[in-house]
């Protein structure tokens, strides 16, 4: 049996306290617009117990996600490896890195967001209640590709001739065995920037508007995960800002209210026995082809376990080997028990640098972005945390930085689930993953992002397949 529990905790930091999103902002925040939150779902099957963890932040360096595990395994047992964090990227979010330099005051105000966050999903795993759930999808167009605005080709392909973008909206609803509601993932990719300076307030931004549309209707709370955002804007970009919040806002939450009212008669869908994932789907180890007519980015899984470039420091921890098929002493097939309802796996990649970058010459104004923060670096390679998590025969896998929305295709694509969610800014955030069409186009994503996240240089070229390819093993692991 399915168990589940929500819990959800504010984090809005005192005024004062430093925005982190844009370089340009000349004070800490001034007001608070709105409150915003650390939402968690905490899921168990009785033998494995997953959480996962949404928070109205624009991104957690690495550093920090494992403190905030660490404190989530010593109040709830649950091990870092079944722990996925997901920032929603908004930017007028408050400061979350610290190092030496960073003033006592100010620590102290990261080190009790960080404490919040863990409460979260402490009340959740203290409110498990028996629970059935139901997925779906939904499409709206509230995003655009901000590469393909800006003039960069590498973001038209005819199949998208105003720019890739992921019109995917992700539902999944939880409910209690008697049909009361318990709580609502969405998951959508597109940067929560509708805000900008000149404002120095505390928002989450659209996601805001968001959740006050459909939490009253649905009489639960609401997650949102932020999707495969890296260069994905709000749809009317020359709007004033709080018109252009709330209609992103607006446009998700209607939609993301008709999906999750067509789940109502599926909702009595049995996780004890989920149907086995990989059936007459594409093999993840050979290129995938569209699905549904839809021209999905095709790449090839190139990277085997065990090399330098797949991995250095990894911890897989898979709940089942699932009902997977070996082969026998005698050659023929051996059917292993089904899988059980929740599994998680979770791998560390050690990313090369593009060191034939050409050099910026002033990065002082983007380390302003981001300040006190401490680049994921071990011996000159950068830390990128992949994460993935089954719910049955949902699928979440998270990567921990902004990947561009292909990515996030080209996944979901492949993936052996019949719902697979791609999540960017989880465990961490090393900066933009483009894909490598984007370093030929350049911009600044591939010339001077890096030095908003203090890296040396953008990260290599064939990271994105990296990515995807590791996505996929973690993604066939479960």
């Amino acid at each position: 049996m399915l168990h589940a529990g929500v819990g959800r905790t504010t984090i809005t930091p005192p005024l004062d306290t430093p925005l982190i999103g844009y370089g340009g902002r000349v004070r800490g925040a001034d007001a608070v617009r709105d409150d915003i939150y650390a939402t968690t779902l905490v899921l168990s099957d009785g033998n494995t117990t997953v959480a996962l963890v949404t928070c109205d932040l624009c991104a957690l360096p690495i550093q920090q996600v494992r403190n905030v595990q660490r404190l989530i395994e010593e109040r709830t047992g649950i091990p870092p490896a079944h722990v996925m964090i997901n920032t929603s990227h908004a930017h007028s979010g408050p400061l979350t890195t610290y190092n030496d330099e960073t003033p006592e005051g100010l620590r102290q105000v990261v080190i009790s967001l960080l404490d919040a966050v863990a409460e979260s999903v402490v009340q959740a795993a203290a409110a498990l209640v028996p629970c059935q759930i139901a997925a779906g999808k939904g499409s709206v167009h509230a995003s655009i590709n901000r590469r393909a605005r800006n003039g960069y080709s590498d973001a038209v392909t005819p199949e998208f001739p105003d720019g890739t973008v992921d019109t995917d909206l992700h539902v999944v609803r939880f409910d209690g065995l008697d049909g009361t509601p318990l709580a609502v993932l969405t998951s959508y990719a597109c940067h929560p920037v509708a805000l900008r300076p000149p404002s120095h307030e505390i928002s989450a931004d659209f996601i805001c508007a968001l959740r006050a549309t459909v939490e009253p209707q649905i009489a639960a709370p609401l997650l949102f995960a932020q999707g495969a955002a890296g260069n994905l804007v709000p749809i009317g970009p020359d709007m004033e800002m709080e018109e252009r919040l709330e209609l992103t806002g607006n446009m998700l939450s209607a939609e993301a209210l008709r999906v999750h009212a067509s789940l109502g008669a599926e909702a009595s869908h049995n996780l004890e026995s989920p149907a086995t994932p990989g059936a007459d789907t594409p093999s993840t180890h050979e290129p995938c082809a569209a699905r549904g007519g839809e021209a999905i980015p095709v790449y090839e899984s190139t990277i085997s376990p065990g090399t330098e470039a797949h991995r250095a420091n990894s911890s897989l921890s898979v709940s089942s080997l699932g009902d997977a098929r070996l082969p026998s002493s005698t050659g023929g097939e051996t059917h292993l028990p089904p899988r059980p309802a929740l599994a998680a796996a979770a791998e560390i990649l050690l990313l090369d640098l593009w060191t034939d970058q050409p050099p910026l010459e002033d990065a002082t104004r983007s380390h302003q972005t981001f300040p006190y923060l401490q680049a994921p670096l071990v011996n000159g390679k950068v830390e990128c945390a992949v994460q993935a998590l089954r719910i049955g025969n949902v699928a979440l896998v998270g990567v921990a930085g902004e990947a561009f929305t292909e990515i996030g295709l080209a996944v979901k694509a492949c993936s052996p689930f019949p719902h697979t969610i791609f999540l960017g800014y989880t465990n961490g955030c090393l900066g933009y993953i483009p894909t490598a069409e984007a370093y030929n186009a350049g911009g600044y994503e591939v010339h001077r992002a890096h030095a908003v996240y203090r890296l040396p240089h953008t990260i290599a070229p064939e990271s994105a397949e990296n990515i995807i390819s590791a996505s996929l093993r973690l993604l066939a692991a479960l």
